[in-house]
């Protein structure tokens, strides 16, 4: 695979390594932002760069796939520069700003897209799936699932006020839906992933943050606390998402079921399912799963079936529209 990477931020650079890892060349890139791109040309030995995406056309033999990791309200712009080459598209979740946005890709299903829903890189989810699939704890009676982050709480990874790579996070001009975008999107992916069909309830309570530098937009709140509720049939499913937590980073996922409990917690190991029963734990451990690194590639390679889709990159859209549509007519919030 001969990739170009459009974005030279962070993920951009993390695309890079992952791809790279996995026998890929990057040989160009796309941005911007001019001192990136040297940066990225001098340090990965890129082909060629580019700070105007029209120009892509001009080396348009030195590529057979793209990465997109780019600001969430630049995905579709940066889409549509580069649907014209027909190519396979790796693309950063969510997958747009917002619900309109997303079903504009529907116009380009000649240039399949991928959407990096990473937490499927997780063997223990794919575990959790198979020990529920399994249905040798009886009935399902509960689903609680959270990613809980607290950097705007902490700044542990940067100060958003002055950090580029976080304060766009907040910015509604910039992100879709704050942390329900950035966090709650893995979660709706990962709950597809375990029960197929999900239904939206209700939104339960919201915060953002109150500062003029990110002034809201009633259109697109910057959310810095979700607590919603799903359902998968009419078994109920807590959804809490933050990035103003105690946490640093923990994505966890129990499923209580009538005879015992299994349970995921990445910052236990992300390979492993805690079953809890009759008072005693057993620890499963997950065969290694597919990332969305090597599914993408794969399909670049070997033509191999995509399931991390441009339709269940809509899915996830729409239900996140639904959340934040049901916390405005609650009055969850104020803009």
């Amino acid at each position: 695979m001969r990739l170009l990477v459009i974005g030279c931020g962070g993920m951009g650079e993390y695309h890079i390594k992952k791809f790279n890892q996995l026998g890929a060349t990057v040989t160009g890139a796309a941005d911007l932002n001019y001192s990136k791109l040297k940066r990225f040309k001098e340090k990965y030995n890129l082909k060629f760069i580019c700070s105007d995406i029209d120009k892509i056309d001009d080396y348009s033999d030195e590529f057979d796939a793209i990465s997109i990791a780019v600001l969430d309200s630049l995905h579709l712009f940066a889409f549509e520069k580069i649907a014209k080459f027909k190519v396979p598209v790796f693309m950063e979740k969510p997958l747009a700003l917002n619900l309109k946005e997303a079903l504009t890709y529907k116009d380009y299903e000649e240039s399949p897209i991928m959407i990096n829903f990473s937490k499927r890189n997780y063997s223990g989810i794919s575990l959790l799936k198979n020990l529920l699939d399994d249905n040798t704890l009886g009935t399902l009676k509960k689903c609680e699932i959270s990613y809980l982050q607290n950097w705007t709480k902490t700044c542990c990874w940067g100060d958003y006020h002055t950090d580029s790579r976080w304060n766009w996070r907040l910015n509604p001009k910039y992100s879709c839906y704050g942390v329900l975008g950035d966090l709650g999107s893995h979660v709706i992916d990962t709950l597809i992933f375990l029960f197929g069909d999900i239904d939206f309830v209700s939104t339960d309570e919201v915060s953002f943050i109150k500062e003029k530098l990110f002034t809201q937009i009633k259109t697109n709140p910057n959310f810095t606390t979700c607590l919603a509720q799903f359902k998968h049939n009419d078994i109920p499913i807590e959804m809490l998402v933050s990035n103003e937590s105690d946490k640093m980073d923990e994505y966890k996922i129990k499923l209580m079921f009538d005879k015992g409990e299994l349970v995921f917690n990445n910052n236990i190991d992300r390979n492993q399912v805690k079953l809890i029963q009759n008072n005693s734990q057993r620890v499963f451990t997950g065969d290694k799963a597919d990332s969305t690194y090597s599914l993408f590639t794969n399909l670049v390679d070997k033509n191999e079936k995509n399931t991390v889709n441009l339709n269940l990159g809509i899915r996830v859209q729409r239900l996140l529209e639904k959340v934040v549509e049901d916390a405005f007519d609650r009055g969850c919030y104020l803009c």
